[in-house]
């Protein structure tokens, strides 16, 4: 049984830790070089974007530069050990 995040009755507020407790885990589990690190925002809204039940992502951004790198996401392909790590860790 995998956790959706989806379908849980949180705030924002309520759901950032969960995530960020996530993407900890991720990052200490996978050998990610610094410009992989960089671009974990791209690697986070990939993911989000490959599930069948998301229609759409929203972002948050302070700056155009933000948009600018999140909005690269749509390009970014997983690589199996990947998503087999965030499918372990949401398991």
């Amino acid at each position: 049984m995998s956790l959706d995040l989806i379908s849980l009755d949180l705030t924002y507020k309520e759901l950032k830790p969960i995530i960020l407790a996530i993407i900890r885990r991720l990052v200490c589990s996978l050998d990610l070089t610094y410009e992989e690190l960089k671009q974990l925002s791209q690697l986070a809204l990939a993911w989000v974007l490959r599930q069948s039940n998301v229609a759409s992502a929203l972002i948050e951004a302070s700056k155009p530069e933000q948009v600018e790198e999140n909005v690269k996401a749509v390009d970014v392909q997983l690589s199996d050990e990947v998503i087999e790590k965030i499918e372990e860790i949401l398991a």
